[in-house]
Protein backbone atom coordinates (compact mmCIF):
# COMPACT_ATOMS: atom_id res chain seq x y z
CA UNK A 1 0.00 0.00 0.00
CA UNK A 2 1.30 3.47 -0.91
CA UNK A 3 1.67 5.71 2.14
CA UNK A 4 2.12 9.25 0.82
CA UNK A 5 0.23 12.54 0.88
CA UNK A 6 -1.11 12.07 -2.67
CA UNK A 7 -3.19 9.10 -1.59
CA UNK A 8 -5.24 11.36 0.70
CA UNK A 9 -6.29 13.44 -2.30
CA UNK A 10 -7.10 10.37 -4.39
CA UNK A 11 -9.48 9.09 -1.72
CA UNK A 12 -11.04 12.48 -0.88
CA UNK A 13 -14.63 11.25 -1.20
CA UNK A 14 -16.93 9.42 1.18
CA UNK A 15 -16.78 6.18 -0.82
CA UNK A 16 -13.05 6.59 -1.43
CA UNK A 17 -12.49 6.98 2.28
CA UNK A 18 -14.52 3.84 2.90
CA UNK A 19 -12.37 1.84 0.46
CA UNK A 20 -9.19 3.27 2.00
CA UNK A 21 -10.43 2.07 5.39
CA UNK A 22 -10.90 -1.41 3.96
CA UNK A 23 -7.37 -1.33 2.54
CA UNK A 24 -5.93 -0.22 5.89
CA UNK A 25 -7.65 -3.09 7.68
CA UNK A 26 -6.39 -5.69 5.22
CA UNK A 27 -2.89 -4.38 4.47
CA UNK A 28 -1.69 -2.75 7.69
CA UNK A 29 -2.56 -5.40 10.25
CA UNK A 30 0.03 -7.65 11.87
CA UNK A 31 3.80 -7.15 12.26
CA UNK A 32 4.35 -6.87 8.50
CA UNK A 33 2.11 -3.85 8.20
CA UNK A 34 3.45 -1.96 11.20
CA UNK A 35 6.10 0.02 9.30
CA UNK A 36 3.55 1.06 6.67
CA UNK A 37 1.08 1.98 9.43
CA UNK A 38 3.69 4.20 11.08
CA UNK A 39 4.36 5.99 7.79
CA UNK A 40 0.66 6.43 7.04
CA UNK A 41 -0.05 7.83 10.51
CA UNK A 42 2.72 10.35 9.99
CA UNK A 43 1.45 11.28 6.54
CA UNK A 44 -1.97 12.07 8.00
CA UNK A 45 -0.49 13.90 11.01
CA UNK A 46 1.67 16.00 8.68
CA UNK A 47 -1.32 16.77 6.45
CA UNK A 48 -3.25 17.82 9.55
CA UNK A 49 -0.58 20.40 10.35
CA UNK A 50 -1.10 21.84 6.85
CA UNK A 51 -4.91 21.73 7.27
CA UNK A 52 -5.10 19.17 4.47
CA UNK A 53 -6.88 16.40 6.36
CA UNK A 54 -10.49 15.87 5.36
CA UNK A 55 -13.07 15.32 8.11
CA UNK A 56 -14.38 12.16 6.49
CA UNK A 57 -11.18 10.30 7.42
CA UNK A 58 -13.00 9.79 10.68
CA UNK A 59 -15.48 7.47 9.04
CA UNK A 60 -13.24 4.48 8.22
CA UNK A 61 -9.53 5.31 7.97
CA UNK A 62 -8.88 6.55 11.52
CA UNK A 63 -10.90 3.72 13.16
CA UNK A 64 -8.94 1.19 11.09
CA UNK A 65 -5.60 2.74 12.10
CA UNK A 66 -6.52 2.90 15.79
CA UNK A 67 -7.57 -0.74 15.63
CA UNK A 68 -4.52 -1.99 13.70
CA UNK A 69 -1.85 0.17 15.31
CA UNK A 70 -3.24 1.73 18.53
CA UNK A 71 -0.01 2.81 20.24
CA UNK A 72 1.40 4.50 17.16
CA UNK A 73 -1.91 6.13 16.23
CA UNK A 74 -2.35 7.49 19.76
CA UNK A 75 1.16 8.91 19.74
CA UNK A 76 0.81 10.52 16.31
CA UNK A 77 -2.76 11.80 16.47
CA UNK A 78 -3.51 12.89 20.03
CA UNK A 79 -2.60 16.56 20.47
CA UNK A 80 0.12 17.58 22.88
CA UNK A 81 -1.19 19.42 25.92
CA UNK A 82 -1.59 23.08 25.04
CA UNK A 83 -1.32 22.49 21.29
CA UNK A 84 -4.45 22.93 19.14
CA UNK A 85 -5.18 20.16 16.67
CA UNK A 86 -7.59 20.10 13.76
CA UNK A 87 -7.38 16.32 13.82
CA UNK A 88 -8.46 16.28 17.48
CA UNK A 89 -11.65 18.04 16.40
CA UNK A 90 -12.09 15.38 13.74
CA UNK A 91 -11.80 12.70 16.43
CA UNK A 92 -14.30 14.11 18.92
CA UNK A 93 -16.70 15.85 16.49
CA UNK A 94 -17.67 19.46 16.16
CA UNK A 95 -21.07 19.52 17.82
CA UNK A 96 -23.84 17.62 19.57
CA UNK A 97 -25.54 16.82 16.27
CA UNK A 98 -22.47 14.93 15.00
CA UNK A 99 -23.41 11.29 15.60
CA UNK A 100 -20.37 9.64 14.02
CA UNK A 101 -18.47 7.30 16.30
CA UNK A 102 -15.26 8.54 17.89
CA UNK A 103 -12.47 6.42 16.28
CA UNK A 104 -10.76 6.09 19.66
CA UNK A 105 -13.61 3.84 20.70
CA UNK A 106 -11.93 1.06 18.71
CA UNK A 107 -9.09 0.88 21.25
CA UNK A 108 -9.46 -1.55 24.18
CA UNK A 109 -9.20 0.29 27.54
CA UNK A 110 -6.23 -1.80 28.65
CA UNK A 111 -4.30 -0.87 25.48
CA UNK A 112 -5.01 2.83 26.00
CA UNK A 113 -3.95 2.52 29.65
CA UNK A 114 -0.68 0.87 28.66
CA UNK A 115 0.07 3.76 26.31
CA UNK A 116 -0.81 6.33 29.00
CA UNK A 117 1.53 4.69 31.49
CA UNK A 118 4.45 5.00 29.09
CA UNK A 119 4.41 8.75 29.76
CA UNK A 120 1.88 9.41 32.55
CA UNK A 121 2.77 13.09 32.96
CA UNK A 122 1.31 13.93 29.55
CA UNK A 123 -0.45 10.92 28.00
CA UNK A 124 -3.33 10.76 30.49
CA UNK A 125 -4.13 14.40 29.67
CA UNK A 126 -3.77 13.85 25.94
CA UNK A 127 -6.19 10.92 26.03
CA UNK A 128 -8.65 12.76 28.27
CA UNK A 129 -8.94 15.51 25.66
CA UNK A 130 -10.18 13.12 22.97
CA UNK A 131 -11.61 9.82 24.24
CA UNK A 132 -15.39 9.29 24.27
CA UNK A 133 -16.50 10.08 27.81
CA UNK A 134 -20.18 9.05 27.90
CA UNK A 135 -21.28 5.50 27.22
CA UNK A 136 -23.77 5.06 24.38
CA UNK A 137 -26.99 4.18 26.23
CA UNK A 138 -30.31 4.22 24.39
CA UNK A 139 -32.22 5.30 27.50
CA UNK A 140 -31.36 9.01 27.66
CA UNK A 141 -32.56 9.17 31.26
CA UNK A 142 -29.48 7.11 32.22
CA UNK A 143 -25.83 8.09 31.96
CA UNK A 144 -22.63 6.14 32.49
CA UNK A 145 -18.94 6.74 31.93
CA UNK A 146 -17.44 5.33 28.77
CA UNK A 147 -14.88 2.63 29.70
CA UNK A 148 -12.07 4.58 28.01
CA UNK A 149 -12.77 7.67 30.13
CA UNK A 150 -13.39 5.69 33.31
CA UNK A 151 -10.04 3.92 33.07
CA UNK A 152 -8.30 7.29 32.81
CA UNK A 153 -10.01 8.66 35.92
CA UNK A 154 -9.37 5.50 37.93
CA UNK A 155 -5.69 5.11 37.02
CA UNK A 156 -4.46 8.68 36.58
CA UNK A 157 -1.92 10.02 39.08
CA UNK A 158 -4.21 13.08 39.33
CA UNK A 159 -7.87 12.07 38.77
CA UNK A 160 -9.16 15.56 39.52
CA UNK A 161 -7.11 17.00 36.67
CA UNK A 162 -8.41 14.32 34.31
CA UNK A 163 -12.02 14.98 35.32
CA UNK A 164 -11.54 18.68 34.60
CA UNK A 165 -9.90 17.86 31.27
CA UNK A 166 -12.74 15.57 30.21
CA UNK A 167 -15.34 18.05 31.45
CA UNK A 168 -14.01 20.67 29.03
CA UNK A 169 -16.00 18.74 26.41
CA UNK A 170 -19.23 18.57 28.40
CA UNK A 171 -20.20 21.76 26.56
CA UNK A 172 -20.36 20.90 22.80
CA UNK A 173 -19.08 23.37 20.24
CA UNK A 174 -22.36 23.66 18.39
CA UNK A 175 -25.68 22.18 17.42
CA UNK A 176 -29.27 23.18 18.02
CA UNK A 177 -29.46 25.34 21.18
CA UNK A 178 -32.19 23.43 23.00
CA UNK A 179 -30.58 20.06 22.39
CA UNK A 180 -27.19 21.40 23.49
CA UNK A 181 -28.57 22.58 26.85
CA UNK A 182 -30.04 19.13 27.47
CA UNK A 183 -26.79 17.46 26.35
CA UNK A 184 -24.69 19.63 28.68
CA UNK A 185 -26.95 18.73 31.61
CA UNK A 186 -26.85 15.04 30.68
CA UNK A 187 -23.05 15.14 30.51
CA UNK A 188 -22.99 16.84 33.89
CA UNK A 189 -24.83 13.88 35.40
CA UNK A 190 -21.60 11.93 35.03
CA UNK A 191 -20.38 13.87 38.04
CA UNK A 192 -22.96 12.00 40.11
CA UNK A 193 -21.53 8.58 39.21
CA UNK A 194 -17.76 8.93 39.30
CA UNK A 195 -15.85 5.66 38.82
CA UNK A 196 -13.79 6.39 41.96
CA UNK A 197 -14.69 7.36 45.56
CA UNK A 198 -15.42 11.05 46.14
CA UNK A 199 -12.59 12.40 48.29
CA UNK A 200 -12.59 15.98 49.71
CA UNK A 201 -10.16 17.02 46.98
CA UNK A 202 -12.32 15.54 44.23
CA UNK A 203 -15.42 17.09 45.72
CA UNK A 204 -13.89 20.53 45.20
CA UNK A 205 -13.26 19.68 41.56
CA UNK A 206 -16.78 18.31 41.09
CA UNK A 207 -18.39 21.42 42.61
CA UNK A 208 -16.39 23.71 40.30
CA UNK A 209 -17.18 21.64 37.20
CA UNK A 210 -20.86 21.42 38.14
CA UNK A 211 -21.09 25.22 38.32
CA UNK A 212 -19.60 25.48 34.83
CA UNK A 213 -22.07 22.88 33.54
CA UNK A 214 -25.01 24.80 34.99
CA UNK A 215 -23.77 28.07 33.49
CA UNK A 216 -23.22 26.48 30.07
CA UNK A 217 -26.68 24.87 30.05
CA UNK A 218 -28.29 28.20 30.97
CA UNK A 219 -26.31 30.01 28.25
CA UNK A 220 -27.42 27.57 25.55
CA UNK A 221 -31.03 27.54 26.76
CA UNK A 222 -31.14 31.36 26.78
CA UNK A 223 -29.68 31.37 23.27
CA UNK A 224 -32.36 28.92 22.06
CA UNK A 225 -35.13 31.02 23.59
CA UNK A 226 -33.79 34.22 21.99
CA UNK A 227 -33.48 32.46 18.64
CA UNK A 228 -37.05 31.18 18.90
CA UNK A 229 -38.34 34.61 19.87
CA UNK A 230 -36.52 36.26 16.96
CA UNK A 231 -38.08 33.70 14.63
CA UNK A 232 -41.54 34.49 15.93
CA UNK A 233 -40.94 38.25 15.62
CA UNK A 234 -39.79 37.74 12.01
CA UNK A 235 -43.02 35.89 11.17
Amino acid sequence: MRCDAAILEEFDTNMGEYYMGEIVQKCLSGPEGECAAVRFCRVIADAEKRYAVVMNLRGAVLPALFKAYPHGALEEFLPRVGSPSYLAEALVGHDEDDRRENPLGKIPPEVQLDWCRQNPESNFDRAAACVPFRADIKDESCVAWHPLAAVLVVNSPDPGRIIRRIAERFDPMGGWGGSIAAAVERNGQLLDCLPIPLTPGLETVVVAVRLKVQAAAKRWRDWAERDQQEGQDFE
